[in-house]
């Protein structure tokens, strides 16, 4: 099973981050590849109330940095942000998973992940929308026929 940290808005109501964290799911599936392959997507918010301890610096690493107690492995698989625009706590959780060589995808919502390579800072004073996530110009296309060649 593969882990997905989904990394939202903190204005979404919590049924939006269930009808996003399940069309997430649905897509990550229909990616094809091995038929057995499975996905949880965990929303920031659950993994937020779970493990925040007061330290919002250590938290952001702690969410790429998690090791899961029985295996060893990282917690998380992936990032995908949900947006083209982050929040201070959602680019230090992309900025270290990018540091730390993992993978991170900006979402639109729909059918297209892009990876994100790098965060830029648009206005350190937006902390819910002051950074941008910055991808490369080609898109992943998830279904053919969705390019425009």
């Amino acid at each position: 099973m593969k882990r997905i940290f989904f990394a939202h808005s903190a204005a979404i109501s919590p049924e939006g981050v269930r009808d996003n964290c399940k069309k997430l799911k649905a897509l990550l599936a229909g990616l094809g590849g091995n038929e057995d392959e499975t996905f949880k997507v965990v929303p920031g918010r659950a993994d937020h109330q779970s493990h925040f301890r007061g330290d919002w610096d250590k938290w952001q690493r702690d969410v790429v940095n998690r090791t899961s107690a029985t295996t060893g492995q990282p917690v998380y698989d992936m990032f995908v942000v949900l947006g083209q625009t982050c929040g201070r706590a959602t680019s230090g959780i992309i900025s270290e998973a990018i540091d730390k060589s993992r993978p991170c995808l900006r979402w639109d919502g729909q059918e297209v992940l892009d990876e994100v390579v790098s965060i830029q800072v648009v206005d350190p004073e937006d902390w819910q929308t002051g950074w941008k996530l910055y991808c490369p110009a080609q898109q992943l296309y998830l279904f053919e026929g969705d390019s425009d060649e």
